[in-house]
């Protein structure tokens, strides 16, 4: 496959997931929306207190089973081999059963525990009780879309990943309108019921043959697959507690607004880049989990990856810090104003960010447990946790901000050693070239505004902007054709 194929090939699976990732975001904004103005800044520091707990015993309960099966799931199919497929599918979900239930478990067990360490009381402990049905609807719904990514079927994917969004923006509104802050927990199991149940649809369509296997044989089966997902588990519930400590000393050394206002902020910035990262990954690990073997192929997916990642990303980010005023207005409520700054500081750091998610999934395509675990779970949280907590305390939510420009940077020169050093990965030239240019963009852009901020300074600024998507068109033109693509779909249509 030629270099343009092969440039093609990654924009045509991030395309389809990526039209439903549009559509996504559009739904995760108007829930924004509504939440700003029906909860308020409190409200929404709640129910992500709540998410970020609840995320950090999904992970530790799910054994990283959604993302370590996608990894054998994805070497099955690309085999061919359908009896092969259907053992890996049948023990993946007996481990899924067990590991909801645990999950389930373990957040009635500890939901004193979780009210008293989240809010500082347990005045919320029966809402815990009942967030357990969220938790194991939740590593099921997770389970069937790691079912479908395995398989490659992005479509049906999308169609759930959407769908489960949308019919729970549907069901959760009228709730949190009549009922305000009470209507936080009962929307969340709404939302994660018919999550589950569109998910459940789409991955019976996975064609597979009628196996059986005794509980022994699923157990033995099963345990290359819960190592490597222990080691996930390990790094996720890392990611997720990390959360979770940031959340909870912005609350206690701050107030609950302050972490809906640091909520919204990185809420919107995710939203925006996410939708690039969500879908140029969805089919990047299993393909990469395909060719991990060989570190020269290797080399150069990752490279083509971070190359339209970078590319892709460019006008979102030069965007968010062109319009982070604007964006508050639209998504938000005037109450959300201070968030500006960090906001743009944000988007600096997710130019890092971006360079540094296509390298991370190097040593897990390739199952090299100590060194994910070693990067993602320890490096990467020690520099998130200290960064927040140090940037909070100097400079409140901007210093977060600004700490997370500084713990990007030094994550991805850190990544980038280790994995030059274990697996002769390196950037190429021309992703350094593209990656330059972004950030000296995004720099001045960023530098204009914040010393004129006012009608000649967003003139500049976008003016800047307008050079950035006529680079960013054109480096995809080079690599994809876009004109070509153009050119013949008119052709089709004109006959």
């Amino acid at each position: 496959m030629d270099n343009k194929a092969s440039y093609r090939t990654i924009i045509k699976s991030s395309s389809i997931f990526g039209g439903a990732q549009v559509f996504l975001t559009i739904t995760y904004i108007i829930r924004g929306k509504f939440l700003a103005i029906l909860l308020g800044a409190a409200g929404m520091g709640i129910s992500s207190l709540f998410v970020s707990s609840l995320s950090m015993i999904n992970m530790f309960s799910g054994l990283g089973l959604n993302y370590s099966a996608v990894r054998e799931i994805s070497k099955s199919h690309v085999s061919g081999d359908l009896n092969t497929l259907s053992r890996i599918l049948l023990i993946f979900r007996r481990w899924l059963l067990v590991s909801s239930l645990f999950g389930a478990f373990l957040t009635i067990m500890f939901s004193s525990l979780l009210s008293k360490y989240t809010f500082g009381n347990k005045d919320y402990t029966w809402h815990f009780i009942f967030l357990s049905i969220f938790v194991f609807l939740t590593i099921f719904n997770d389970g069937n879309i790691a079912l479908l990514r395995g398989t490659r079927r992005i479509k049906d994917m999308a169609k759930a990943t959407l769908a489960g969004a949308v019919i729970g923006l549907i069901t959760g509104l009228p709730l949190y309108y009549f009922l305000a802050i009470k209507g936080i927990v009962p929307a969340l199991i709404i939302g994660a019921f018919s999550s589950y149940l569109i998910s459940y649809y789409f991955a019976q369509k996975v064609k597979i043959n009628k196996i059986t296997l005794s509980i022994s044989e699923s157990i033995k089966g099963g345990s290359e697959m819960a190592k490597l997902g222990i080691t996930l588990m390990v790094a996720g519930f890392m990611g997720s507690l990390t959360i979770y400590l940031i959340n909870s000393y912005i609350s206690n050394y701050g107030s609950v607004s302050d972490v809906g206002f640091y909520q919204a902020g990185t809420s919107i910035t995710n939203q925006y880049i996410g939708l690039v990262f969500t879908a140029m990954s969805m089919d990047f690990f299993p393909r990469l989990s395909a060719i991990s073997n060989d570190n020269t192929e290797v080399r150069k997916m990752v490279n083509q990856q971070a190359e339209i990642t970078i590319l892709a990303a460019l006008p979102l980010l030069i965007i968010m810090i062109l319009t982070a005023p604007l964006l508050i207005q639209i998504l938000l409520t005037a109450e959300f104003n201070i968030i500006g700054s960090f906001i743009r500081w944000v988007a600096i750091g997710m130019i890092f960010k971006a360079a540094a998610t296509a390298v991370g999934y190097i040593s897990f395509a390739k199952g090299d447990r100590k060194v994910f675990l070693i990067l993602e779970g320890i490096v990467g949280n020690l520099l998130t946790l200290s960064g927040s907590v140090i940037g909070y305390t100097i400079a409140g939510l901007n210093g977060i901000a600004i700490a997370f420009v500084l713990t990007s940077f030094a994550f991805l020169v850190i990544i980038c050693i280790v994995t030059y050093l274990r697996y002769k990965f390196y950037f190429s030239i021309e992703f350094v070239k593209l990656f330059c240019v972004l950030f000296l963009i995004a720099i001045c852009i960023h530098t204009v505004l914040y010393f004129y901020n006012n009608f000649y300074g967003y003139l500049i600024a976008s003016i800047i902007a307008s050079f950035s998507f006529v680079y960013a068109y054109k480096g995809l033109d080079k690599r994809i054709g876009i004109r070509d693509i153009i050119h013949y779909y008119k052709n089709k249509i004109v006959k």
